[in-house]
């Protein structure tokens, strides 16, 4: 089989899934809610589920670097799809359930991080090196079109049905990206046993020592610390709560404003390779971060539902401006039997951060207001790419990925 074809066939099944999540992204805050009515119980949930993939990662990568990685990720796919299929039937028969819902988002966590480390560790096995960016804005810009069309139905199968009834579409893409790992195999990597780097801490040191990856990822864990990394870190629950609680709309205006974040962030795909070719990977980066930053202020600062649906487009886009040009350095830059431990570092101390910043700002929000928090999480981002332009990530030397 091609690698054009092998690529296809897995950006088919990854994009089908990503299509399930956007129902999980608008289904569990509004079963949240529909349990507790509390903001703050929704960043509980969501920093749970961030967690939970922290404490994967401290095994994740020597676990995706050891085995058969494609193997791994149809395990965690049949996992995902019982975990999210059989929810809806436990909260038909037991009634809502805060501590169904914190199960449920442990163990999608856990599956979650060894699937997605696996997955951005095997792209460099599907596709060569110069064509790395391109399958990286590819995989990521579907993703996000798939949860265009995904929160959009999500709200409407909220409203006419129930919020718990969309996990099952869920499973039933996880199943799909199943079928879909079935049909191709992976090039060969050298395992770490193979290579004589088996340990922990070859993945630490190398992150540590790479000076470039080292400042991305200093960045990211500052700005995971705004509840901002991630579709589902705190900075959407407030979204969510902003729109339905505090202005005073239903899941289908929900659904609707979810659906044009993840637009946003099919044109910050589209827009990422021009950048990167254009500026260099690491000022992509940059210009997404501050774009992330004026849709939060936007979002918070202006009232009414349409300044939140530019916001939460402009938030979309620079969330895939920033993401794009990260995976596809991280994946040029180390060697392929390191990757997943280097992945799984990176994310160690990102979704920690992520965690604790999503609870923090979700208590800050049932405070203040998640309008008056979304406006100042912005500004604080807008300062943090201010001082990361005075490091390496505005080296004149240009990567072309």
């Amino acid at each position: 089989m091609s690698r054009d074809r092998r690529f296809t066939i897995y950006w088919l099944g990854q994009t089908l899934s990503g299509f399930g999540d956007a129902f999980a992204l608008v289904a569990v805050p509004l079963l949240v809610l529909e349990a507790t009515h509390s903001v703050a119980d929704m960043g509980l949930v969501s920093a749970a589920g961030v967690a939970a993939q922290v404490v994967t990662s401290l095994v994740s990568g020597n676990v995706v670097d050891r085995l058969d990685r494609r193997r791994l990720m149809l395990i965690c796919d049949i996992g995902r799809a019982l975990v999210y299929g059989l929810l809806p039937l436990a909260w038909w028969l037991r009634g809502p359930s805060l501590g169904l819902l914190y199960a449920v988002v442990v163990a999608g966590g856990i599956l979650a991080n060894l699937f997605m480390v696996s997955h951005f560790s095997s792209v460099p096995s599907l596709v060569p090196a110069d064509r790395l960016h391109s399958a990286n804005a590819k995989l990521q810009g579907s993703l996000a079109l798939a949860y265009v069309a995904g929160t959009l139905i999500a709200g409407f199968v909220a409203t006419a049905w129930d919020p718990v009834a969309a996990l099952w579409v869920d499973a039933g893409t996880f199943a799909a990206s199943f079928l879909s790992l079935t049909m191709i195999r992976f090039d060969p990597v050298p395992s770490a046993h193979q290579a004589g780097r088996g340990r922990f801490g070859e993945g630490m040191r190398f992150l540590v020592r790479h000076r470039l990856l080292r400042a991305v990822t200093l960045v990211l864990v500052v700005i995971g610390l705004t509840g901002n990394i991630g579709v589902g870190a705190g900075v959407t629950d407030m979204m969510v709560f902003h729109i339905k609680s505090e202005i005073g709309l239903g899941a289908r205006w929900v659904g609707l404003c979810m659906a044009l974040t993840a637009l946003g962030g099919v044109l910050g795909a589209v827009s990422a390779p021009k950048l990167a070719r254009r500026y260099g990977a690491e000022r992509c980066f940059l210009v997404g971060n501050f774009v992330q930053a004026a849709g939060l202020v936007l979002f918070g600062a202006v009232d009414g539902f349409a300044a939140a649906c530019v916001g939460g487009l402009l938030w979309g886009a620079g969330m895939l401006m920033r993401t794009v040009p990260m995976h596809s350095l991280r994946q040029l830059l180390v060697p392929a039997e390191l990757l997943g431990r280097v992945v799984a570092i990176s994310w160690t101390a990102i979704f920690a951060a992520s965690a604790l910043g999503t609870a923090a700002v979700t208590r800050v929000a049932a405070k203040l207001g998640a309008a008056a928090t979304l406006r100042d999480v912005g500004l604080l981002i807008a300062l943090v790419g201010l001082v990361a332009m005075a490091g390496p990530l505005t080296s004149p030397q240009r990567r072309s990925v």
